[in-house]
């Protein structure tokens, strides 16, 4: 039977000085370059996860996740364009060497609330923008609004090259801050047909009158690809077992939502081959809390709890189950993983760190 070893954890951001002011950071993603590079966005905050400010910062490692500089964030042209406005996340992707796609979510900023409703979960509205770079992402080209636009929130997740050469992203729509859904909760599927110059299509891919499908995580199995979803009762706000999606033609049409069998939040998966999956979960309210790994050997519908390891764990866990009101409860979340080896990958997080919250990658290797 394979195995899961966690090899060791790397910083990406220095641990900081007790003299100096605590950050917070939150939602690292990773893409893996052909030049061997590694990119990693994340958003800094001063005042902990519910803060409608903040930056994207963009880091680089060239030795597999070892060490890491800082270097050019895609969100660039607007720090100077819009100094007052903040960021949820950003995410990169290789569309053919040396040129690179982001899409972020700007937010448009009341700095006097946080960024959910503590009573409605409802969020402050943003805009979706991409931009591109054609030299690793030492530059980047003004962004743009995406072409597609709800009247519900977008909350994007990465793109995605499709077999058929086309690209897209999964979203999560979220209620407003006053006023709830005005299309309903759902997951769209938002879609290019011209490498990324316009993004027109955001087709929904899981429905349910109160059902959050939220940080929809791709793999690709052979010419299929599964999205996996983080589901969220928005009734009893307690979570459900991940659901997944599944398209066999290039996001033209998706089979509806089923469950696996694992409840917990955020699932970040990737195919080691047809039937084996290694995936990294953020289990937040068991008696042994902590950000885990474990395998699965029928193609992620069933997770064999003997193989899973706890890459990060938590001293406590939340005293409620809404994952809204709890945010600054947290002390790890939002996983990324990525192929580095033939059985290595790297996982990215970010967890507490002293009095704020710092961002690492684990390194970890299956062992058949």
């Amino acid at each position: 039977m394979s195995r899961i070893i966690l090899e060791g954890i790397n910083p990406v951001i220095p641990l900081r000085k007790k003299e100096e002011k605590p950050l917070s950071h939150h939602f690292p993603s990773m893409e893996k370059l052909s030049n061997g590079e590694i990119v990693l966005c994340c958003k800094e905050l001063e005042h902990g996860m519910n803060d409608p400010s903040g930056k994207i910062l963009l880091f680089r490692s060239g030795n597999g996740g070892k060490t890491w500089e800082e270097g050019i964030s895609p969100t660039c042209h607007d720090e100077i364009s819009y100094p007052g406005k903040g960021y949820l996340m950003a995410h990169i992707t290789e569309l053919k060497p040396d040129e690179l796609i982001s899409v972020y979510a700007i937010i448009d900023t009341d700095k006097n609330n946080p960024l959910f409703n503590p009573e409605t979960d409802g969020m402050q509205p943003a805009t979706i923008r991409s931009c591109k770079s054609f030299d690793n992402g030492n530059s980047w080209e003004p962004p743009r609004d995406i072409a597609f636009t709800s009247k519900d929130i977008i909350v994007p997740g990465k793109i995605i090259k499709l077999p058929d050469g086309t690209c897209g992203f999964p979203c999560e729509m979220h209620d407003h801050w006053v006023g709830g859904y005005k299309e309903g909760s759902c997951s769209r599927f938002i879609k290019s047909y011209d490498n990324g110059e316009t993004f027109s299509e955001g087709n929904i891919i899981a429905a349910d009158e109160g059902i959050l499908f939220g940080d929809a995580r791709p793999v690709f199995t052979g010419k299929e690809v599964l999205i996996f979803f983080w589901t969220l009762d928005l009734v009893k706000m307690k979570d459900l077992p991940i659901h997944y999606v599944s398209s066999i033609d290039s996001g033209v049409s998706w089979t509806k939502p089923a469950p696996i069998s694992i409840t917990t939040q955020i699932m970040s998966p990737f195919a080691l081959s047809e039937s084996l999956m290694v995936a990294v979960h953020q289990d937040r309210f068991s008696d042994n809390p902590g950000l885990k790994a474990l395998l699965s050997y029928d193609g992620g519908m069933n997770w064999n709890k003997s193989t899973e390891i706890t890459i990060f764990g938590a001293g406590s866990k939340p005293d409620g189950t809404n994952p809204f009101a709890q945010f600054d409860q947290f002390q790890f979340g939002y996983s990324s993983l990525l192929k580095t080896g033939d059985n290595s990958l790297l996982v990215s997080f970010w967890h507490a760190a002293g009095s704020g919250t710092s961002i690492s990658v684990a390194e970890i290797r299956i062992k058949e």
